[in-house]
């Protein structure tokens, strides 16, 4: 996907035209394969190429993971009022704490998602709400949720629980439990707007119910489903958010590591 985007021109050849020099711009994702079709193809003396197209794949040297963490590593995606962003934000390699920050397509922050990375697992610690940019309110919850277990393809078919609670204000506490499961078997997920296709993902489920009490009654109570695709190399690459209300999805549209 990344190739067929960023690398249509200047494409060169050497002296003796034996070797052809495809340049990107950025990095490539470690550990990966990846795929170039060559279409339409003709030699000097005007043959066509056969097949036609003409399938080529290398794969990247490292190992990879289905969760990348660094600063700035950035995924787009289509939203109501136009692109949007996910990005990596204030990563600390001792701790493994970062931040997941949601920006609309003006710039404004929406929501702050703090998660932490250990050997085994990633950790969901909370999120900050955000109306039009300005801070709302903070869920921080008093027992980590472990949200991913790694290495993923360890946990195909396999499911945990977990049951946390926070203080959302002096007077309003919220309690959450429930489970997350990953589905048995690893994915391909087509992806459109980069005519490429992700290899192997691994889909993962959130699902719980949460209860909201004021001044220790309840207020509020409702269920909660995160259907999340983690693509090997490039992490999330799909996350569709479900509630009674109906359903948010996050689909890549492009990325920048």
């Amino acid at each position: 996907a990344r190739v067929n985007k960023f690398a249509r021109d200047n494409v060169t050849f050497n002296a003796g035209y034996t070797t052809l020099t495809v340049p990107v711009t950025g990095s490539l994702a470690a550990g990966c394969t990846y795929w170039v079709n060559f279409r339409g193809v003709t030699d000097a003396s005007g043959n066509p190429i056969d097949p036609n197209p003409t399938s080529y794949e290398f794969t990247t040297t490292g190992t990879a993971t289905s969760f990348p963490v660094a600063n700035n590593n950035t995924w787009y995606y289509e939203s109501g009022d136009g692109e949007a962003t996910m990005s990596f934000r204030n990563y600390s390699q001792s701790t493994g704490a970062f931040n997941e920050v949601f920006q609309d397509s003006k710039g404004d922050t929406q929501e702050v998602v703090h998660l932490k990375k250990t050997s085994t697992q990633i950790q969901h610690l909370g999120r900050d709400e955000y109306h039009d940019g300005e801070y709302d309110f903070s869920m921080i919850w008093d027992t980590a949720i472990p949200y991913v277990k790694l290495p993923v393809e360890n946990y195909l078919g396999q499911s945990w629980t977990f049951s946390t609670t926070a203080s959302i204000s002096d007077s309003m506490t919220m309690d959450l439990s429930g489970h997350m499961e990953v589905e048995a078997s690893q994915v391909d997920l087509v992806c459109d707007a980069l005519y490429g296709t992700f290899k192997n993902c691994t889909i993962h489920h959130l699902i719980g119910s949460y209860t909201m009490y004021l001044h220790g009654n309840p207020v509020d109570e409702g269920e909660v489903h995160q259907i999340m695709w983690l693509a090997p190399g490039v992490g999330p690459v799909q996350i569709v958010n479900i509630d009674g209300g109906g359903s948010d999805t996050l689909r890549v549209v492009d990325w920048s590591f």
